[in-house]
């Protein structure tokens, strides 16, 4: 199991490290918070491998997070992504002007290295669950039809 909290870090150093470990190494992330607001930021990360799957749960303060042609490009994951958003909602940019929005207990779906734009609709914070799934040529999902 992994884990990382902000908890033991100082104030002014807590986003910029959430920013490197968490959203450009482990995911391929880019997160934005405007700079008076990273003094108050928290955040709290633990990971369990499932089989060839990883399943994650996350809480935090409230930023935008993004995934890029460039961040899919230098973290590539072939994966599918199933997250369950229990609060903190928001809405999430598909590209394409494709927003759908996310409240608090919906189920998002998608693939890892599709871009996108997440903004949260409140200030204070948000919790989630994930369970990321490798595409590989184990997955074939007649196997899960009867």
């Amino acid at each position: 199991m992994l884990t990382f909290s902000t908890d033991a870090l100082r104030p002014q150093d807590r986003f910029e490290h959430w920013c490197d470990v968490r959203g450009k190494s482990l995911f391929g992330v880019t997160i934005e918070l405007e700079r008076d607001k990273r003094p108050d930021f928290r955040g709290q990360f633990s990971a369990t491998p499932v089989g060839g799957a990883v399943l994650a749960e996350m809480s935090a303060s409230s930023y935008r997070v993004s995934r890029t042609s460039s961040d899919i490009a230098r973290v590539p994951s072939d994966s599918l992504h199933l997250a369950w958003q229990v609060r903190g909602p928001g809405h999430i940019n598909i590209r394409r002007d494709r927003i759908q929005y996310v409240r608090n207990g919906d189920l998002a779906f998608g693939h890892s290295n599709r871009p996108f734009a997440s903004t949260p609709e409140r200030t204070d914070g948000f919790h989630f669950f994930s369970l990321k799934i490798p595409a590989t040529s184990e997955l074939v999902l007649e196997h899960f039809i009867a």
